[in-house]
């Protein structure tokens, strides 16, 4: 008898499975195997996507005109969220829809990465999806028909086996955790939950977020589409370079800006364990820039829906705005430097001195005024993108009057919270009323926080904390009213420090404290689109005609798209009551937002015919 050698691999395969010694040849295990064969060929084939066409061509049109023909093609009738955009060269594809089974495409795209990169998981993490049947379940699941085709009871099915597959994926990372844990803390699942230290729980978060940061890496790393990101950032760094040298600003500040842009690294979504973050490495449709570690990261609910190149730049330009250029200057701070020396004292990485902390408690309020001396840079640049303008001014009394408010809060939160108590006391009553168990944070505000790091917020809790123990640790004892002075001088000292921050943040600040009574408008995220569209510019460059330009820029902006809404279907009655609405959101609407985007040099490299007056906000 002559197999052919698809036959001969399936015969391989279920002799493979089949118990030593076995020889009867399974009708029924061939088939189960044709029927594998043909889901995983129908799930690695992207037979689950249907896009729609959009051609891109050279015809005179207005810029938001060529927004606008986008978007409604995007979520139009036959694309619903899912286009193929083509110029005639090249064809680049949107998915912001649904697949033809009625997935979220950033949601299949998720699950299909945890199946067929299982190998690449966590072993032990693999091992507890395995003991619970997780990829026979999620593989039914990606293949299931149309929800059309579907009668009642089979669309209960799965709706139940969804979250069956959830659950399972969850409680497996929540095993792994714990069987980690327990190899650190030896009987640990002999505690309950509500005896666990606070070491303890700090530690499972931790390894919670390592074991996310796996996940990451093993789901993403070398993906066709996180490749595509890493190739457009190395480029964009580039035409970032590029852009800032055409920039009407100083030598000087050329030179700080490329230096800061070249020095910052793109990450996998969660990757470090520091910004690990569940909801991006999986589905999440944002992007991050991380202003203490330089790096930034687009989430896979991104990179799997399109093209990254404008979210890339707007990213990288953060690291130029207000905030990013206010903590390198508190970073670079000869003040900040002996405040990050004292944490290590304190916390007890080097000898701590008594006579180091009165020398610096001694020259604390002079020092301290360095922080106050931070000058943004274009000052009038970052005005000109105030998300709205501050209409009362910040003047010396706001500022003394907000420090005093937000340290009085810190303070009452601390108090309550017994982190005093927890800092002084050498043993923790247990929740069994049994023996007192020793304490980890004992003089040790570092241990209570999640991460130790050297670039940490100079006006955060954790400072506050390190000022109260060294007083305590040189001048507490028993006494009640030590403990209450050492609070007091610790809350003196948060103060005057956060007097000093303030006035360096100014009308830019982003608190909502300052926002909320109309003191301060941030300009970091008008700031982002201005900065990216210069970048965004000089990237276009390297296609040679203007429908490619124009495709590479609208594979792109699929962000820039509403969909389908009462908001955008009603949107002069919607503009007509936008004064009613308290705004929180970081970003403006869309439709304003693309005036940022349309910086002159983007709108000559799109050479499209601007229906607008531009703002006139250039460095």
């Amino acid at each position: 008898m002559i197999f052919s050698k698809r036959a001969l691999h399936a015969l391989k395969y279920i002799l493979a499975i089949l118990p030593v010694g076995a020889v009867l040849f399974s009708a029924k295990a061939y088939i189960d195997y044709r029927q594998e064969e043909i889901r995983r060929q129908q799930i690695e084939k992207d037979t689950f996507f249907s896009p729609a066409v959009f051609r891109v061509d050279e015809e005179n049109i207005g810029c938001r005109a060529l927004i606008d023909n986008y978007c409604a093609s995007l979520y139009g009738k036959d694309a619903a969220g899912n286009l193929k955009i083509e110029d005639g060269k090249k064809t680049r594809v949107t998915l912001q829809g649904k697949t033809t089974n009625n997935f979220d495409t950033a949601t299949f795209a998720y699950n299909r990465a945890r199946l067929q990169r299982r190998g690449r998981l966590p072993k032990d993490l693999r091992e507890a999806l395995v003991k619970r049947e997780f990829y026979p379940k999620i593989e039914k699941l990606l293949t299931r028909p149309s929800r059309k085709k579907m009668p009642i009871e089979e669309s209960i099915y799965f709706f139940d086996l969804e979250n069956e597959v959830d659950r399972i994926w969850n409680n497996a990372i929540e095993e792994t955790v714990t069987r980690r844990l327990s190899q650190k803390f030896q009987g640990l699942y002999l505690v309950m939950d509500d005896e666990m230290s606070q070491e303890i729980e700090l530690e499972r978060r931790r390894l919670r977020y390592r074991v996310w940061s796996e996940i990451s890496v093993a789901l993403w790393k070398d993906q066709p589409n996180w490749n595509s990101v890493l190739e457009d950032f190395a480029k964009l760094k580039t035409s970032f370079n590029r852009a800032i040298q055409q920039m009407n600003i100083s030598d000087e500040l050329k030179s700080e800006w490329t230096t800061k842009i070249k020095k910052v690294r793109l990450t996998l979504p969660g990757q470090s364990v520091v910004t690990a973050n569940n909801t991006c490495i999986s589905t999440s449709q944002n992007a991050y820039y991380y202003p203490y570690q330089n790096t930034l990261t687009v989430c896979a609910g991104y990179f799997n829906g399109g093209q990254q190149i404008q979210t890339l730049a707007h990213e990288l330009a953060h690291a130029l705005d207000f905030n990013s250029r206010l903590i390198d200057f508190q970073q670079s701070n000869e003040f900040v430097g002996r405040i990050r020396h004292l944490k290590d004292m304190v916390c007890g990485k080097t000898n701590f001195q008594c006579e180091d902390w009165t020398q610096f408690r001694a020259s604390f309020p002079q020092e301290v005024l360095s922080l106050s001396q931070y000058q943004p840079e274009l000052p009038e640049f970052h005005s000109c993108l105030q998300k709205s303008k501050p209409s009362r001014e910040i003047t010396p009394t706001v500022i003394e009057q907000k420090a005093e408010r937000i340290t009085r809060a810190r303070f009452s939160d601390l108090t309550s919270n017994s982190a005093f108590l927890r800092m002084i006391s050498e043993k923790l009553p247990s929740a069994d009323g049994a023996e007192a168990v020793p304490n980890n944070s004992f003089l040790n505000p570092c241990s209570s926080h999640l991460w130790d790091s050297d670039n940490f917020q100079v006006d955060s809790e954790l400072t506050s904390l390190i000022f109260f123990t060294a007083t305590y640790r040189c001048e507490g004892n028993s006494d009640p009213k030590f403990l209450r002075s050492s609070i007091e001088e610790s809350k003196r000292m948060t103060q005057t420090l956060m007097l000093s921050v303030l006035k360096s943040e100014g009308s830019f600040s982003s608190r909502s404290e300052l926002q909320s009574e109309h003191y301060s408008s941030p300009s970091g995220e008008r700031f982002a689109d201005r900065m990216a569209s210069y970048a965004v510019a000089d990237y276009l460059k390297q296609y040679p005609t203007l429908s490619q330009v124009r495709s590479a820029y609208l594979a792109s902006s699929f962000w820039l798209c509403d969909k389908p809404s009462l908001k955008k279907s009603n949107y002069h009655h919607y503009q007509s009551l936008r004064d009613l609405i308290i705004d929180r959101a970081p970003h403006r609407e869309n439709d304003e937002r693309l005036l940022d985007w349309l910086s002159p040099a983007l709108v000559n490299r799109l050479s499209c015919q601007p229906e607008f007056t531009d703002l006139g906000c250039s460095p």
